[in-house]
């Protein structure tokens, strides 16, 4: 029935389950009760799953703290968040970016904290040398490490790039852009780039100037809907996202209060 007849038919009339339509921010937008329902009880933090071929990092840069989310997936997208972590880390399970118990400034006295680009150099290179030296082990034992650790450079970008750089391992690691395609405007994969850009699903990746590295462009706008479903598909299924068992009460309250403040984008 399934092959036959598709998901959305199987959802409803096999497993009695409504699929919402997609034609309103509301019927996407997950609600905490759908993140909850994806906490995946066989795969622990630092573990992934056994189809696992891929194990990517995104790490966001601000003033005074950088975060990272790990995520692992087979080649056909099905998302196993397995790691997110701060710089510098996070006392406790609740924190807010505007009041931060340890900022930065904290952790480089010797910075001034007027210097915010150096201390934000700093601060990469540390924290990417943290995430690059990260093992996660695969149910059957074999250890894995990340294939690529990509990095939001939107601020503070010299300082960044110049971190990137200068890390023996910088083939590993990705500028990251963010860019946002009105659904009334052409995809991302329509466009052109130039010379030299390299296109893949919603995102393109472009050369920089005066850096021997490529920069991936993203389309965050389809990416926060993409997001809201893969909370919404049904656990196992392609485009689901799964994520790790709290080891203490309260751990994902951050995180899906982060979730659930993004809305989705429709492409309609």
């Amino acid at each position: 029935f399934l092959i036959e007849e598709g998901q959305d038919s199987f959802e409803s009339e096999c497993q009695c389950s409504i699929v919402l339509g997609s034609d309103s921010n509301e019927s996407v937008k997950a609600t905490r009760d759908d993140i909850i329902k994806h906490i995946d009880q066989t795969v622990e933090k630092y573990e992934v799953p056994q189809d696992t071929q891929h194990i990517v990092c995104h790490v966001d840069v601000n003033n005074e703290i950088l975060t990272a989310m790990t995520v692992a997936s087979p080649d056909i997208i099905e998302s196993h968040i397995v790691n997110y972590e701060t710089w510098p880390p996070q006392d406790g399970a609740i924190w807010e970016k505007g009041n931060l118990i340890r900022p930065l400034s904290s952790m480089y006295p010797d910075i001034p904290k007027q210097e915010i680009g150096l201390r934000i150099y700093q601060a990469v290179k540390d924290f990417l040398t943290t995430l690059y030296s990260h093992q996660f082990r695969r149910k059957d034992g074999i250890l894995m490490q990340h294939t690529m650790i990509g990095i939001d450079c939107n601020h503070e970008k010299e300082e960044v790039m110049k971190a990137i750089r200068d890390l023996p391992f910088s083939t590993s690691i990705i500028p990251m852009y963010g860019q946002g395609i009105p659904a009334k405007d052409k995809p991302m994969m329509e466009k052109n780039y130039g010379p030299g850009c390299m296109k893949y699903h919603h995102c393109v990746n472009v050369p920089h100037r005066g850096y021997a590295m490529m920069n991936l462009v993203v389309d965050v706008n389809y990416f926060k809907k993409k997001v809201h479903e893969g909370w919404k598909t049904r656990p196992g299924w392609p485009g689901s996202i799964q994520l790790f068992p709290e080891t203490r009460p309260g751990e994902h309250d951050v995180l899906i209060r982060h979730m659930l403040s993004e809305d989705p984008i429709l492409d309609i």
